[in-house]
């Protein structure tokens, strides 16, 4: 008897695994869409799925508003069988929520609401963005204590270069690009963030909109930080690691600016 229900089970869930693979989804952007760019959806299926059209539908009169022709795109390897379609409607330039719908052998099937909106990205995640530098903002006692840092090899001088953002959750570094080995911008670093922050800033304020304080801030702490950048490498505030030897400091212990006297050797 034990055996004939795990038999039975293993049937149902071969079953249930093959109902779910053979649904068919139509992915759009959760974002949006920009009002003068392109817009595509993705259409997911199998093989025993031939959808042909679709339809961009207003979600809030339900009325069509433009019809189109799928193309196919075939699979991609390795993807358990998938697959994929494309709807374009980068014709359709009017604000407003709309759905794309489909039909297959089954039925017809529906994507999820979604916008077509003029700055849609920034609308819809820039206050998201702007609240995790918020939170990623040097603070507190460590910040204090970036407000005067002993400089490595001369004894008796200080520098203030509190601000910036932690590097990670759960990781109090404040790093500057020169500890990075690479050619490249390197994403935790602070110079990507200055130059990211400072570009998004440029262009809020050609359009004349001024509700975003981190960008002030960025330009406060990079100016404050950029002379004894230039003059004294590497500067790293951080409370471990390795960095190079400063110029001036031959035959010295290795040292960087931190917040604590910790000498690396």
């Amino acid at each position: 008897m034990g055996n004939r229900k795990l038999i039975l089970l293993a049937c149902c869930l071969g079953l249930f695994a093959r109902v779910c693979l053979g649904r068919v989804r139509v992915l759009v952007d959760q974002v949006g869409y920009q009002t003068q760019a392109p817009k595509r959806a993705i259409i997911e299926g199998t093989a025993d799925d031939h959808p042909q059209e679709f339809t961009l539908v207003d979600a809030s009169s339900g009325a069509v508003v433009l019809r189109g022709k799928l193309a196919p795109d075939g699979q991609v390897y390795n993807w358990r069988g998938r697959v994929f379609w494309t709807a374009d409607f980068s014709s359709w330039r009017k604000t407003g929520h709309y759905e794309v719908r489909t039909r297959t052998n089954t039925g017809v099937v529906n994507s999820c609401p979604f916008a077509i909106q003029d700055n849609v990205l920034e609308r819809n995640t820039i206050s998201n963005v702007i609240y995790y530098f918020k939170g990623q903002r040097s603070s507190g006692l460590l910040d204090r204590a970036d407000r005067h840092l002993a400089v490595p090899c001369h004894p008796g001088q200080y520098v203030d270069v509190h601000g910036g953002w932690y590097d990670a959750t759960g990781d109090y570094g404040i790093h500057f690009s020169q500890l990075n080995l690479t050619s490249y911008f390197n994403t935790q670093q602070v110079p990507l963030v200055v130059w990211s922050l400072l570009a998004s800033y440029n262009e809020l304020k050609a359009r004349g909109d001024f509700n975003f304080s981190e960008y002030v801030l960025v330009t406060k702490f990079f100016i404050r930080s950029q002379p004894f950048r230039a003059a004294t490498l590497p500067l790293d505030t951080v409370t471990g690691g390795f960095a190079e030897q400063p110029a001036g400091c031959a035959g010295q212990p290795h040292r960087y600016i931190g917040r604590s006297t910790d000498v690396i050797n």
